[in-house]
């Protein structure tokens, strides 16, 4: 019986070991993953990386800079997607192994092995279109571990050569930091600490009083900031500006974990550990997003608005520091690699007795609360607030302005303020809208330039959803999109394929509404497969496998409002 007790006491240290420690040990004891590239990897990006508008999802490797790049299966499995587009992950492979219950993804791909490439050719074909979004049947298309698959590329939105490798839970598509499964890299280098912002805060987590200190000074792996600090506000906050590097690798990287303690007590914890699909843009609030849109750099926040249900938190008091005038408060920042190299910050904050008030809003904005249904209108436009769809509160200011040509223009609210999902607003027109014209209405966002936000109409209301706040109006696109030869010659008997430039008047916002273009190549009546590289905006026509002859060439660009031009030209091999 004692035995039996030790023995069930061993067990659960055991357990209670494994979870405290998050370790990988577990998961490499049921497989072993090798690496999708041959040679000894570096880095250009890690998990989590703080990205333009997204939380990065995985690992980017650099390319070897002997040549060509091929990439392998890390393990037994099945192909269950493949990928085909001209913009985010170009050309993709996911591939799922059923013994661990995870999903390995190989992005921005040049090319596919001659099987997949055969497989996808036939898809596009049947599709009349060069993306495509291919499901695989389980078992239709298996792979073994160290198979050939493809080789590394640019394709998508990529801005140099490298492979985009994730691991994903199969089942959920949650995104796992692949250095949990035995994917890290050499690293002994502690992160590097840029600047420390100070923010005072009122009851809604708005900064009322910023103060920022320049770390770039200081040496070693533990900074004091020996002065008090004299706070006019209650509630205090921390930003942190820091990058991370691996060796190896000039690339600037993402920070792993924050920690802060106040007077010894864990008060936040964020670890890049497990990303859900649906939160990978949740990095608006996660950061100091008014001073990025300001280029003041990328602060990532140490404490955690009231709508901020990010899983990369894991709070304990939000890391919101309450001050007081009568006390000092002792302020530690971890700031942590996946390796363990730490720098750490030791601060003293106190309250200067001072109460700065918040600055006062409008008295015709409308309150608008995290957990609520709310609709703001004003002169023909409703903005239609959902539950969860703010970071915080907010008092909802919107204001127009006259246009001469296209009835009104509508600033919404703060372009400075963050929100997770997508807002449905709705316009009545003020001006007219001739009936030949109806199908070319969209809603154009003003930010500096013009940007297409699409729409549509529900009766009399003209619809879309808007990804920030800032200055909307009704519109026309009837511009038709530009074809222009790059590398064209009717007497092609020494090309191999044909350039073309394909612009459009009106950069898109992906929300729902809208999408990119849409071109279609034929030639002699039969479809043709041709990338598109939108970031080049340069489509490439191959030419060299054409039978000798002369032939006709016929290409067919529409925008989001099905404006449609023509390139038709005979061309002979």
């Amino acid at each position: 019986m004692v035995k039996r007790l030790i023995h069930l006491a061993c067990c659960l240290l055991v357990s209670l070991s494994w979870a405290q420690s998050q370790s990988k040990i577990d998961v490499l004891e049921h497989f072993s993953f090798i690496s999708p590239v041959k040679h000894n990897y570096k880095l250009s990006g890690n998990f989590c990386e703080l990205r333009g508008s997204h939380f990065h999802g995985g690992l980017d490797i650099k390319q070897s800079g002997t040549g060509k790049d091929t990439i392998f299966s890390i393990g037994d499995g099945y192909i269950s997607r493949i990928l085909v587009s001209r913009t985010g992950y170009g050309q993709a492979i996911y591939i799922d192994h059923p013994s661990s219950g995870l999903t390995s993804v190989y992005a921005h791909l040049d090319k596919f092995n001659d099987i997949l490439t055969a497989y996808v050719e036939q898809h596009q074909m049947q599709e009349e279109s060069y993306d495509v979004d291919i499901l695989v049947e389980p078992g239709e298309l298996p792979v073994h571990q160290r198979d050939f698959i493809g080789m590394m590329g640019n394709t998508g939105f990529s801005l140099g050569k490298h492979l985009h490798f994730e691991i994903r839970e199969t089942a959920t598509e949650r995104a796992i930091n692949p250095f949990l499964v035995g994917f890290d890299v050499h690293d002994n280098i502690p992160p590097s600490l840029l600047s420390l912002s100070i923010h005072g805060l009122d009851d809604n987590v708005y900064k009322i009083w910023e103060r920022s200190i320049s770390l770039h000074k200081y040496q070693g792996q533990e900074i004091e900031l020996f002065e008090t600090i004299n706070v006019p506000s209650k509630q205090v906050g921390l930003a942190i500006h820091a990058f991370d590097r691996t060796n190896g690798s000039h690339n600037k990287q993402g920070i792993y974990a924050i920690k802060l303690y106040v007077n010894d007590t864990l008060h936040y914890n964020s670890r890049m550990d497990k990303l859900s699909f649906d939160q990978a843009k949740y990095l608006k609030g996660f950061v100091d997003y008014s001073a990025r849109l300001q280029n003041k750099g990328t602060y990532a926040l140490c404490y955690r608005y009231p709508g901020n249900d990010l899983s990369l938190i894991q709070y304990s008091q939000d890391g919101i520091i309450v001050t007081s005038p009568d006390t000092t408060t002792t302020v530690l920042l971890v700031i942590e690699d996946f390796a363990g190299n730490a720098r750490k910050i030791k601060l003293r904050l106190r309250h200067n007795g001072e109460h700065l008030t918040p600055k006062k809003e409008s008295p015709n904005a409308t309150p608008v609360s995290l957990n609520t249904h709310t609709t703001v209108e004003l002169h023909g436009l409703k903005v239609y607030f959902e539950p969860k769809t703010l970071y915080r509160n907010i008092q909802c200011k919107l204001d127009t302005v006259r246009h001469a040509k296209y009835g009104t223009k509508y600033k919404i609210h703060d372009y400075k303020e963050p929100f997770k999902h997508p807002l449905k607003i709705t316009i009545k027109p003020d001006f007219e809208i001739p009936e030949q014209k109806k199908s070319k209405v969209i809603v154009i966002k003003e930010d500096g330039g013009m940007t297409n936000c699409g729409g549509a109409w529900q009766d009399s209301l003209f619809e879309t959803r808007i990804t920030g706040f800032g200055t909307y109006r009704l519109g026309y696109d009837t511009v038709p999109p530009s074809i222009r030869p790059v590398s064209f010659l009717a007497k092609a008997s020494k090309l191999k394929r044909f350039l073309f430039r394909i612009t459009d008047n009106f950069p898109v916002i992906k929300n729902g509404f809208t999408d990119p273009i849409r071109i279609k190549v034929w030639i002699d009546g039969q479809f043709h497969i041709s990338p598109f590289d939108l970031k080049t905006q340069t489509l490439t026509i191959p030419i060299h496998e054409i039978d000798s002859g002369k032939h006709e060439l016929v290409i067919e660009v529409k925008d989001y409002s099905d404006n449609t031009s023509y390139f038709n030209v005979q061309f002979s091999k």
